[in-house]
């Protein structure tokens, strides 16, 4: 019985999704939701799935979807500034195609290749945390230049730009610390063609021993396209601090057992919480060059995946 209904849902399913024209008769449809209903209702009328795949990628890439980030972005700008952040507009253009997120579960199936994608605006977009991990590793690396620092294993090495960029973008673990550096989501506001382009990767070693036993299966996936302009924030603590706000990154709290017990009290008050409240931190105006440099570089470099092809490069176009 279970299974009857299935099929009944999935024949019906097919005869809508797996339509040509699908897509161009919709002014809007959700692309994240419209490939798994796709890959679940049409797999059967396929001989393979990389038949499936190229077919759904076709479809994808010809759709036209609304941006109208504009609004939603100068909102987000207005909450930083209100809350005493300095924000800086950032645009970006992608000079080629760009791979962010291959390991999400968005596009995964049936692509086996992911993409950063927001089901709610239903736009890919780039995290503000991996812009910010790039620019971090920009900011070292230019750093250690600075400081005539040669070597990557001495850049990572040196306590002195180890400590720097701890204090500047933040450190994980268990005595980590947020930093004073943020980014926000970038989102796409225009493109010059279209949001994706079809891509193809060959696994050439798949279920082989050696080259020579290689039978490569071109694997077909959807990336960002080229001509892009993207936009985010870069926001942190100016200067002069931010107005009735005590900011404490590293202080150690002595953990008092019961109500009654006040041995800790010294400690909250004596240790590093104390010198913390008298000198908040914040971003001081030597460092602000070097962040701004680190930017450029970054974007330079790439922001993603498969930068060193020459994919995930960006044109920084606006910056103020």
């Amino acid at each position: 019985m279970v299974k009857m209904a299935e099929q009944n849902i999935r024949g019906r399913l097919s005869q809508l999704f797996c339509k040509q024209i699908f897509l161009t008769q919709l002014g809007e449809v959700n692309l994240l939701s419209f490939a798994s209903l796709y890959t679940y209702a049409c797999l059967e009328k396929y001989e393979n799935l990389g038949e499936l795949k190229r077919e759904l990628a076709k479809r994808l890439v010809t759709a036209r979807t609304p941006l109208g980030m504009d609004n939603v972005l100068e909102e987000v700008k207005k909450a930083l500034e209100s809350n005493g952040f300095y924000v800086k507009v950032l645009e970006f253009k992608s000079t080629w195609r760009s791979l962010v997120g291959t390991s999400e579960s968005s596009f995964s199936i049936p692509f086996e290749v992911g993409l950063f994608w927001d089901p709610v605006y239903n736009l890919p977009f780039i995290p503000g945390t991996s812009i910010k991990g790039a620019v971090r590793m920009a900011f070292a690396q230019l750093l250690a230049k600075r400081l005539n620092i040669v070597g990557t294993t001495n850049q990572v090495k040196d306590s002195r730009v180890s400590s720097e960029v701890a204090r500047v973008f933040g450190e994980g673990g268990e005595r980590g610390h947020a930093g004073l550096v943020g980014f926000v989501d970038a989102y796409p506001i225009k493109y010059d063609e279209r949001l994706l382009d079809p891509d193809v990767v060959t696994p050439h070693y798949q279920d082989a021993k050696n080259e020579l036993e290689a039978q490569p299966i071109p694997n077909v996936f959807i990336a960002m396209s080229r001509g892009i302009t993207f936009r985010t924030m870069l926001f942190y603590v100016p200067p002069e601090g931010i107005p009735g706000r005590r900011e404490s990154k590293k202080h150690t709290l002595k953990v008092v057992n019961n109500i009654g017990d006040n041995s800790g009290q010294a400690d909250i008050f004596r240790g590093n919480l104390a010198s913390q409240i008298k000198d908040p931190e914040r971003l001081d105006p030597d460092t602000i060059p070097l962040l701004d440099l680190s930017v450029l570089y970054a974007f330079a470099m790439g922001v993603g995946a498969k930068t060193s092809v020459g994919y995930s490069r960006f044109e920084v176009i606006k910056y103020e």
